[in-house]
């Protein structure tokens, strides 16, 4: 399973899910409420929490707001404010998303691919019979790139500049992704990986991989888009804009929100008519939870200095003398 989601991507994944578990029957009554992640720190990819417990059901504090401000009295129709949401949001400065998958949903998406897809409609998707584990996901920074963080649990830890330009991941996780990427195909990787981590630390901390990761690394605004666009693949083709769920006033962490929930989705949203910007989208009892969190407070990543990046030229030299 790690493969599955490695080649799609996680966001590719947390997509492929909603399409699996897009049919969920009438409304969204039995849609538990008060789900919001507890014990994450949103500070940045270095400080993400466990989200497992969180994203299986477990309940959270969410308390609804017993007297609301006259701004959050009445909230707008979802059909009437979605575009608002998804501009708002992407026009601001920076961003921590956390992501979490379930492996049941991932079970779920691949399951659902089954000898369905055509080539181009989706991403592709190898034959695997590993076991599927949790997906956590924190992207972090700058809207656009010009320093982000890109962090999966597990797997690759990147920093991302000149607006998603530059890509450099941790010798740590690219080595492990070498060794992965053998043990896939089912070979003895041609390096031993002790001695290309050796190698590589000798001379820096990051890897310059932006020639092979531009498709697998995003910016937050490049997530946004990507989600907003993805929308259109759920629920039998039908838009979250389009569900008819009226809007409710509560508060969270603080904060006056609109919730929009209905058919096994979540939106909440900052209730605020100037700007309404995106807090979480829950799907189907919380086998996708996306959290929005420090709008315009997110710190960016400092930039190593160029004597600690392995550059994509240099890359090829130290690897060079290893090969057998």
């Amino acid at each position: 399973m790690d493969r599955f989601y490695r080649a799609t991507g996680v966001f590719g994944v947390a997509l492929l899910a909603l399409t699996a578990c897009g049919d969920s029957g009438e409304g969204g009554d039995d849609y538990p409420e008060d789900n919001a992640q507890e014990g994450v720190d949103p500070s940045g990819a270095e400080q993400q929490g466990n989200y497992s417990d969180e994203i299986a059901g477990e309940e959270g504090d969410n308390v609804a707001s017993p007297v609301p401000d006259d701004e959050t009295m009445d909230p707008p129709a979802l059909n009437e404010i979605i575009d608002q949401i998804w501009e708002t949001s992407a026009e601001q400065d920076s961003v921590t998303i956390n992501v979490a998958v379930t492996a049941e949903a991932l079970e779920q998406a691949q399951e659902n691919l089954g000898g369905t897809q055509e080539e181009g409609d989706l991403p592709h998707v190898e034959d695997t019979e590993d076991e599927a584990e949790d997906v956590q996901l924190t992207i972090a920074g700058d809207l656009n790139g010009e320093g982000s963080t890109y962090t999966q649990e597990g797997g690759g830890e990147y920093l991302v500049f000149d607006e998603g330009e530059q890509y450099l991941q941790t010798v740590d996780t690219f080595v492990a992704d070498y060794q992965a990427g053998a043990e896939a195909q089912g070979v003895t990787a041609e390096i031993a990986p002790e001695d290309l981590r050796d190698a590589l630390t000798a001379e820096g901390d990051w890897i310059e991989v932006t020639p092979t990761h531009a498709e697998r690394v995003e910016t937050p605004a490049q997530f946004l888009e990507n989600f907003r666009n993805g929308y259109g693949l759920t629920a039998g083709g039908t838009e979250l804009g389009d569900l008819s769920a009226e809007g409710e006033v509560e508060t969270r962490d603080g904060e006056n929100v609109w919730v929009y929930a209905e058919g096994g989705y979540e939106l909440v949203v900052l209730a605020d008519e100037s700007e309404p910007l995106l807090m979480a989208i829950t799907v189907e009892d919380g086998g996708v939870q996306v959290d929005f969190s420090d709008w315009n407070e997110t710190d960016a990543p400092e930039r190593p200095e160029d004597d600690a990046i392995i550059f994509a030229d240099e890359l090829e030299a130290i690897i060079q003398p290893l090969v057998q």
